[in-house]
Order: C-alpha cells, then sequence, then structure tokens
C-alpha cells in the first residue's frame, strides 16, 4: 500500500515521523513518549475517564453462558490478541501529522477468569519494548472499528508507509522516548474489576496499571468481555498521559508537529481455559 492509500477506510496524511514523537502521526499521548505508550505497551489508544493516575482493573461482560466458558486460569492466545497503544497527533502542522497505532508484536501475559464471578477477574503481563510494532496496516484495520466503538479514536488511521514506521520506531526507541537500552521491558496488571453505572455497552470498569521507565501509573478503562466457541474476549480501554511517566511527548519544528501529552492504552484479549 503507498502513502496515501487508504486503511481501511482511512486517508493517509503525510508520511509521519515517530509514533511517539508524533513527527509521522503527529499523535500526542498523556504520560509517555511514545515509546512510553509503546512500552507500554508500548509507550503503542480516547474519550475516557481523563484522571492522569487513575487505575484500570475491569472486564466487559456481554450475555455470556455462564457454562460455555470454564473458571479458573486461562492462556492468552497471543497471534489472536491486541496489546496496543495509540498516541496522537498535535502542533499547527497536526493535519500533515498522524495517529500512531504501537502493538506488542509479542508478549507474555496470564488471564484468570470466572463468567460467574467477573469481578475476580484477573490479568498481568509483560513485553519487550523491542518487540513493538509501529502501524501494521492489518492490525490497524483489525483494530480501529474497536477503538471507534470505544469512541478511543477520533479519526481513522493512515498509512505512513515502510519508510515512515522506520523512521517511527526509531524515534520511539530513542533514549528521548522509551529508551529502549536502558528500560527494555514494559508491563501491565489489573488493579480491581467493577461493575459499571449506566453503560449497557461497556459493563465493566478495569482499574489497570502500567509501568513504564519503573514509573508506575494507573488508570480507569471501559471494558466488556463475551464468550467465544468456549473462549472468552476481553476488550477496555483507557487513557494515559506520557508526563506521568516523567516522558515529554515527542515535539519538532519548533512545536508545529507534536504529539498530544495523552495517549490511549487498548487490549483485545482472547483466551482460552488453560488444559
Amino acid at each position: 500500500m503507498e502513502a496515501g492509500d487508504r486503511v481501511g477506510e482511512v486517508d493517509c496524511a503525510v508520511e509521519g515521523r515517530a509514533i511517539m514523537r508524533g513527527v509521522s502521526g503527529g499523535a500526542t499521548l498523556p504520560g509517555m513518549g511514545v515509546a512510553a505508550l509503546v512500552g507500554m505497551g508500548v509507550a503503542l489508544l480516547a474519550t475516557l475517564p481523563t484522571a492522569a493516575s487513575i487505575s484500570l482493573s475491569a472486564l466487559p461482560s456481554v450475555a455470556v453462558d455462564p457454562t460455555a466458558v470454564d473458571p479458573g486460569s486461562h492462556e492468552i492466545l497471543i497471534d489472536e490478541s491486541t496489546l496496543a497503544i495509540v498516541t496522537f497527533r498535535a502542533g499547527l502542522a497536526g493535519r500533515l501529522a498522524h495517529d500512531h497505532l504501537v502493538h506488542a508484536g509479542d508478549f507474555d501475559a496470564s488471564l484468570t477468569f470466572d463468567p460467574d464471578e467477573p469481578e475476580a477477574a484477573a490479568f498481568s503481563g509483560t513485553l519487550q519494548v523491542r518487540d513493538l510494532v509501529v502501524d501494521e496496516l492489518d492490525r490497524m484495520v483489525r483494530v480501529q472499528p474497536i477503538l471507534q466503538e470505544f469512541d478511543l479514536l477520533p479519526r481513522e488511521f493512515g498509512d505512513v508507509g515502510d519508510s515512515g514506521r522506520a523512521d517511527v520506531r526509531e524515534e520511539m526507541l530513542d533514549e528521548g522516548q522509551l529508551d529502549a537500552d536502558s528500560y527494555p521491558e514494559i508491563a501491565f496488571r489489573s488493579v480491581e474489576v467493577t461493575p459499571a453505572e449506566d453503560d449497557e455497552e461497556f459493563p465493566w470498569r478495569i482499574q489497570a496499571a502500567l509501568t513504564v521507565q519503573e514509573r508506575e501509573r494507573a488508570t480507569e478503562m471501559r471494558a466488556r468481555w463475551f464468550e467465544e466457541e468456549g473462549r472468552v474476549r476481553i476488550q477496555a480501554g483507557g487513557e494515559f498521559h506520557f508526563t506521568d511517566f516523567e516522558i515529554e511527548p515527542y515535539r519538532a519544528f519548533l512545536g508545529s508537529v507534536q504529539n498530544q501529552d495523552r495517549f490511549v492504552l487498548f487490549l483485545d484479549l482472547v483466551a482460552e481455559p488453560t488444559r
């Protein structure tokens, strides 16, 4: 796909420079650099509570047959799951930049889940910052409609091209952003799961914590869960800020191109009972 093509249904803007740095995507996230976001999940996700430091740990629930999902330990299917962050563009030249999707190409995680007691659900995991993948087209097509359901994506993703993806990733891993050499790992975990009031589409809230550059911060995520062929699927999204992790959002050209401070952490976990 050439720059300017559409991803899903989105027009690409101009080739971007950095996810965390927002040069190419001009995305700006809260509380961490692209790397952080990505690191976050890393560093790489927005209309959730904006508290700088909240907790996230809620699993969503959809009408499910309790007998269809076994309670207890579950194995997360990495190839079918997504752990990502979304950064948002800003600055006077924001229209020439992009929002970015940074997802973990691989991660280690565990999940405990009982459909009869969603409040007792818990997950935790880690990922290597260098396993973060920037703006993969297939992933953007898969995730974009879900992020739109969550009201977390203000506009469609654009294709920055292969060179743009390489530039963004290099800047994201840089010392001024996620600093992959000094802080190679990002961690995440649920803290608490509670039912939501007056939110039929996303009936759960997860207080979740994210650790980037050895700094742990938490936020509240809207969430839902449902059963698919004996598997459980949990989707959740919440907002963080780069500066919460003492990472300055990327800026270039005297601030005309930059990332917003806020960024979104998005989880789409598919798991099956451990045999």
